[in-house]
């Protein structure tokens, strides 16, 4: 991420942003790494978006929520703190709502991660939306 402003309180958010097809694969490689059987459920199948945030230096998330280009913002239906690694936390977040969907499937959005200092987004266009499989 190249940032054309600076503040010495708030980390750079690095973010891992995945629907059904990429938590499928994710997990078929897994599977295969550890020469086990994949099992995909229907639910691994059905319509979300994970988001895994974590700081790349020190800081904390404190949740992931979706907001609209116009401004509407959505929660995570599931927000998870991961364990400290260093002086970083991260975050997981699994959208699941008819809310997010109609966010997510009406355009541009960005994802935003709050930590303490303030908010890291990460912004999405319709071409990033193409490659999640929306």
């Amino acid at each position: 991420m190249k940032e054309s402003f600076g503040h010495p309180d708030l980390a750079v958010v690095e973010m891992r942003i995945s629907g059904p097809a990429g938590d499928i694969a994710m997990k078929a490689f897994d599977a295969k790494r550890l020469s086990q059987p994949i099992e995909i459920t229907t639910e691994a199948k059905a319509w979300h978006l994970t988001v895994i945030a974590h700081p790349a230096r020190s800081g904390v998330v404190q949740a992931i929520a979706l907001r609209s280009g116009r401004g509407d913002a959505v929660p995570a239906d599931q927000f998870v703190v991961g364990p400290p690694v260093g002086r970083s936390v991260a975050g997981a977040a699994v959208f699941t709502s008819p809310a997010a969907r109609t966010l997510i499937e009406h355009g541009r959005f960005s994802v935003v991660a709050v930590l303490p200092a303030g908010e890291r987004s990460c912004d999405l266009t319709d071409k990033d939306r193409a490659k999640l499989g929306f």
